[in-house]
């Protein structure tokens, strides 16, 4: 086992252990760097002070802004669009079904190939079938993955929609983008893409 695990595993904080599992885990090129630095430290406690300076500099504690507080225009325009989300309606047209959502949703879901605000989706009848496994499954972390153009992001969407309606806490994250957190008490994007930095909501059993 990696010297940096053992380390890890006598630390006294059980956060800390987590959060620092998670963090080689997620950064392997960290972990070589820690493999290297560990046997220069002459004792445990120069360990454990190496690892609370790790963590110190890498992590991004996330807090909501306060009511006084304005959002940053990323945030409004998330807000904006979560709001779309739960005031959407789904239509019939033609034999299929659609999901009418409000301009405010075109900031994620960008514009059409006529360049014009995308505020309609199609519901594919997989993503029914989709949707019945991920909901019935205890699972509470999901990565949808395939290739390039056959609606992945869509499909999101249509969850986040779902979840909308549930009133659900959400963390949303697509790869090498900011990571977002949609919830009641409000609408977060991080600055980078560090999905870490909603840490304590991934914890969260109910998000």
């Amino acid at each position: 086992m990696s010297n940096v695990y053992e380390a890890i595993k006598k630390l006294d904080s059980k956060e800390e252990r987590k959060e620092l599992c998670a963090f080689f885990t997620a950064n392997p090129e960290k972990l070589a760097i820690a493999e290297r630095i560990l046997p220069t430290c002459v004792d445990f406690e120069e360990v454990v002070s190496y690892f609370k300076g790790l963590l110190k500099h890498e992590r991004l504690v996330v807090e909501f802004p306060s009511k006084r507080r304005k959002y940053n225009n990323d945030n409004q325009k998330l807000a904006r669009f979560w709001n779309a989300l739960k005031d959407g309606k789904v239509e019939k047209h033609d034999g299929g079904q659609f999901l009418e959502l409000s301009r405010d949703a075109y900031y994620l879901l960008g514009k059409d190939e006529q360049g014009s605000n995308i505020s309609t989706l199609f519901i594919r009848e997989c993503y029914h079938h989709l949707c019945k496994i991920i909901f019935e499954s205890k699972k509470t972390r999901w990565r949808i993955t395939g290739n390039p153009g056959i609606g992945k992001t869509f499909f999101g969407f249509y969850i986040l929609y779902l979840l909308s309606q549930q009133r659900k806490t959400v963390v949303y994250h697509i790869h090498s983008k900011p990571p977002i957190l949609f919830s009641e008490e409000g609408v977060f994007s991080h600055t980078v893409d560090n999905i870490h930095a909603f840490q304590d909501y991934l914890a969260n059993e109910e998000v």
